[in-house]
């Protein structure tokens, strides 16, 4: 009737390390214990080995069982090598990291622009060079290759020819360990090798980052220890921001629902997609973005706000019944037009900028003509000349009523909208007296 902590307390009590010694001095206890796995995988944490497992006979559900025990992906594959390899080889590892990353058991590490990364110092190198705006791969294959497989670096600088290592161990860290690693040295074995080879790569160059500053002597040594190391090729990073450079740690919005990401928007006074952009939320945005949720999001924000969302352009009306909704409802003019969108008076399938959407100016739209239909200042200011326009205002009605006058610019006296660049004064484009 004993609970699995209680079992646990008594095994510790014992003070045995092996299966044999708790079969000796229990043999009831060893049989309890043979019953329940989870309490089996407790026992490392007394310095067991870890029970050998029937790797055949593990279903999925054994498998997400098991991988549970561990932080993250790294944390399985650093602390138990040999189940990680019979993970990968089970035939369900694909399935397993997705259920693992999706209910949030392993705490993947995703940096600003997106992309998964081994480590916290990996991924503080990322969103460095993210942060200076400088184009990298991630995790690209080198030309040469090991036992038929092909080695990869961590990033690649193609517009600087630097390849990039951001190595876990190096040989001087691995001699002041007491904890190394039963990967270390392999690891350090694989790592002499790589950067043998990369010697042959001239003139292209590496450079290697050594993650074990970060991991004892903290964050900013480490970034003093980056900045020296890229300063010494010639590549300057921005001053960095530690708190933007440490995001990342999760899989924030990679399993929220439109709803959520409203109710988000809504604590953070976010109202359009563009501001996900902002410093410090860039995550969600790239979450977004891979989830292929960016459109409707944007949507649900417009409803929110009680706004009229954008068209796509394969889905919006053909520009001459656009032309012929404007007659029917008197649309004159571009600010006409804008309050109308506004007021939702016309159709869903109809665009809020019509340049913007079909590549026609607003006079062409309204009056099928384009600036270099216009006439001539000459010509222009004889015909208003005829006409002897009492005042500025008479004219503006006139222009923009009369069909005899649609040659006419609008504004004359602005240039800057349209207007003509030869008017002086009104007195003179009239022909009156001061």
């Amino acid at each position: 009737q004993m609970n699995d902590d209680e079992l646990f307390q008594k095994v510790h009590d014992l003070k045995v390390t092996h299966s044999q010694g708790l079969l000796k001095q229990d043999s009831m206890l060893y049989a309890e214990m043979t019953k329940r796995p989870a309490l089996r995988s407790r026992l490392v944490e007394l310095g067991w080995r870890r029970p050998v497992l029937d790797w055949e006979a593990m279903t999925l559900q054994d498998w997400i069982a098991l991988c549970k025990e561990f932080e993250t992906k790294n944390d399985f594959h650093t602390k138990y090598t040999a189940g990680y390899a019979k993970a990968i080889k089970s035939g369900h590892w694909s399935e397993i990291t997705k259920v693992m990353a999706e209910s949030g058991a392993w705490k993947s590490i995703y940096g600003h622009d997106g992309r998964c990364y081994q480590s916290r110092a990996e991924c503080i190198v990322a969103n460095w060079l993210y942060q200076s705006a400088i184009e990298y791969q991630t995790h690209p294959s080198l030309p040469f290759q090991k036992n038929h497989s092909k080695y990869q670096a961590d990033f690649y600088l193609k517009n600087f020819s630097v390849w990039i290592e951001v190595f876990m161990c190096s040989s001087d860290g691995a001699k002041k360990r007491t904890d190394l690693p039963s990967w270390a040295p392999e690891y350090l074995e694989n790592r002499i090798e790589k950067e043998t080879l990369y010697a042959l790569l001239k003139p292209e160059k590496l450079l290697s980052i050594e993650a074990e500053i970060f991991r004892y002597e903290g964050l900013s040594a480490y970034l003093d220890h980056v900045r020296q190391r890229f300063e010494s090729v010639g590549i300057h990073l921005v001053e960095p921001d530690q708190q933007y450079l440490l995001l990342g740690n999760d899989r924030r919005g990679m399993s929220w629902t439109i709803e959520e990401f409203v109710e988000f928007s809504k604590k953070q006074g976010f109202k359009q997609l563009s501001d996900f952009q902002r410093p410090g939320f860039i995550d969600l945005y790239n979450a977004l973005t891979m989830r292929d949720m960016r459109s409707e999001l944007e949507k649900a924000l417009d409803r929110e706000h009680g706004r009229k969302s954008r068209v796509k352009r394969d889905l919006q009306m053909p520009l001459k019944d656009v032309r012929n909704i404007c007659k029917t409802l008197g649309i004159k003019t571009r600010a006409d037009f804008e309050v109308a969108y506004k007021a939702n008076k016309l159709p869903d399938n109809v665009p809020y900028s019509v340049p913007q959407s079909y590549g026609v100016q607003w006079d062409v739209f309204f009056r099928g003509k384009q600036r270099s239909d216009f006439w001539s200042w000459r010509k222009a200011r004889e015909f208003v000349r005829k006409r002897k326009f009492g005042s500025r205002d008479e004219f503006l009605k006139a222009v923009r009523s009369e069909p005899a006058m649609k040659f006419i610019r609008r504004n004359p006296s602005n240039p800057v909208t349209g207007g003509y660049p030869e008017f002086t004064n009104w007195y003179d484009f009239l022909g009156k007296q001061k």
